[in-house]
């Protein structure tokens, strides 16, 4: 047998979750009298100031969300510039990174067309001389 519940019985402390008809329970059958006029005016302003502060609860909640959502965004701001600043002294380290590079090659060729010269060939034995005179093992 089908259990027929009152609007009253409709109430948040014995278990109902709804405070008011949605608009579908509204809508089904406009012959049958609404819900609210069976309701003392009491019980619905009850409903209604119940309703409003669950709807402030919720804005509330919604403005937090929505400041939460601003200083995650700023954050994002901040770390995305961090990382445009970063990438740019990488850049810059690259670039210096070669020109280094670029340098220490062309000392290196120097070292190595001062070596093969004749000149360093000739005066070789002066330099072993002159190291052995001040004592050096090599």
């Amino acid at each position: 047998m089908t259990e027929v519940r009152s609007p009253a019985q409709d109430t948040p402390d014995q278990g109902g979750s709804r405070d008011l008809p949605t608009a579908q329970e509204t809508s089904r059958d406009e012959s049958q009298p609404s819900r609210w006029i069976a309701l003392p005016q009491a019980e619905i302003h009850e409903r209604l100031a119940h309703r409003d502060a669950r709807i402030a609860e919720l804005v509330a909640a919604l403005e937090q969300e929505r400041m939460a959502q601003q200083d995650l965004h700023q954050d994002l701001e901040t770390r995305i510039e961090e990382i445009a600043q970063l990438t740019i002294r990488a850049h810059e380290s690259e670039n210096q990174r070669d020109r280094l590079r670029a340098e220490l090659d062309a000392l290196i060729g120097e070292r190595d067309a001062l070596r093969t010269s004749t000149s360093w060939k000739l005066t070789a034995p002066i330099r072993w001389i002159s190291l052995r005179l001040r004592g050096h093992r090599g």
